[in-house]
Formats: C-alpha cells, structure tokens, sequence
C-alpha cells in the first residue's frame, strides 16, 4: 500500500522512517518527507485556527490532513498529526487506481493508535526513536500490502 511510511516527532526529529525494499533511490523518499513537514505545520496551524467546539465546550479539529499535495504523478503524500504533534507522513503509489481516500484515512488511525499503544510501554522514552518490534512490523505491513 504505502511506499514509505515516516513517524516525526513534536520537533519534527524522525522517530521511524520505513522505506519500500522496491525503492531504488530511498533518498528521494527522505526527501519527500522533509519537504512535507512544512506543510504539515502550516495545516496544523490553519485547522487550529479553525477548529470549532463541540457540545462539550471542547476543541475539535480533525487530526487527519489529507493529501497535503501531489509531489509527482508517481506519488501522493498523506499526513496525520496528533495532538501531541506527532506527525504521521504516508507516500503512497499514485498509479494505485484502487486506494481510496477512506483507505488512507483508516491506516493513518490505525498507524496512530498503534503508536499510542506502543507509547504505553514504560520503557519507551517518548521522543526517542522507535525501537519497537511490535511496531516496526506493523509498519511494515502497511508497506507490504
């Protein structure tokens, strides 16, 4: 499904970055993920601004963020980025006809609630790169698929 799946931190520092084993220039995706960090901040921001209250008097604003541009006819880059600004960057094929919007956006949660299952582990120190197998395999079959 996805060609490259990357996990940045609240300082945009990479926690995971996974690449196809098909790519042959892994660079270019690295790239790819940097130049959309910039993007990821200015949409954070606007749906921060716009985010509205719901009937709780608390603040929603949707943590998925689309398709945030299409680099190139051969990807797309899709991002997610939590409330603790945790950002969830998926480059996926763009010649995929059968990947659908709703496809990305139930990985993007299921990648988010896999990190947030894997922060639970008291010896996890948040901020750090992940090391955890349980979900550098998950990670890696999102990119299997």
């Amino acid at each position: 499904m996805a060609l490259c799946i990357g996990v940045m931190g609240s300082d945009n520092q990479p926690l995971l970055i996974k690449i196809s084993p098909s790519i042959q220039n892994p660079i270019d995706y690295h790239y790819m993920l940097y130049s959309a960090l910039d993007i990821v901040e200015e949409k954070s921001q606007i749906s921060q601004k716009t985010a509205g209250l719901n009937i709780s008097g608390a603040e929603h604003r949707d943590l998925y963020l689309g398709l945030l541009y299409p680099s190139s006819d051969e990807v797309k880059i899709y991002a997610y980025c939590t409330n603790t600004k945790v950002k969830m960057i998926l480059i996926v094929d763009a010649t995929n006809t059968a990947l659908k919007e709703t496809d990305i956006r139930n990985t993007v949660k299921r990648l988010h609630l896999a990190y947030s299952n894997m922060i639970m582990n008291p010896f996890y120190e948040v901020g750090s790169p992940i090391g955890a197998k349980s979900f550098h395999n998950f990670v890696e079959s999102i990119i299997a698929q």
